[in-house]
């Protein structure tokens, strides 16, 4: 990944607030919208993750389906709060057709970051 990239992450998060727990599941949750939805932000299904990984990141994202079932995985869609942070993100990241971007190394350093 290359720095310029690094940094738009960093600035988003800092621009944002966002604590790691929410950055590592709202950038996943944005690397899977442009991975498998082409950029749609209102699909009903765009991250799986337990609930854990979610309670701190209740703002920016919803159930997809009712209710959470505790200690498994749920869908969670975004809620318009989640979708103004997913654009902001997409305005500070170039995607170069997706590849460098969605590559393997990118998918490596976000959870190391």
């Amino acid at each position: 990944m290359s720095v310029s990239s690094k940094l738009a992450i960093y600035y988003w998060a800092e621009a944002h607030n966002l604590k790691k727990a929410q950055k590592r599941i709202l950038i996943e949750t944005w690397r899977r919208v442009h991975k498998f939805h082409k950029g749609n932000l209102n699909e009903k299904t765009l991250t799986v993750a337990f609930p854990s990984e979610v309670k701190t990141s209740k703002e920016f994202l919803k159930n997809s389906y009712g209710s959470e079932i505790p200690r498994i995985n749920n869908w969670y869609s975004l809620t318009e709060k989640g979708k103004e942070l997913m654009k902001d993100l997409s305005k500070r990241l170039s995607f170069k057709d997706g590849k460098e971007i969605l590559s393997d190394e990118f998918n490596l350093e976000l959870f190391n970051m």
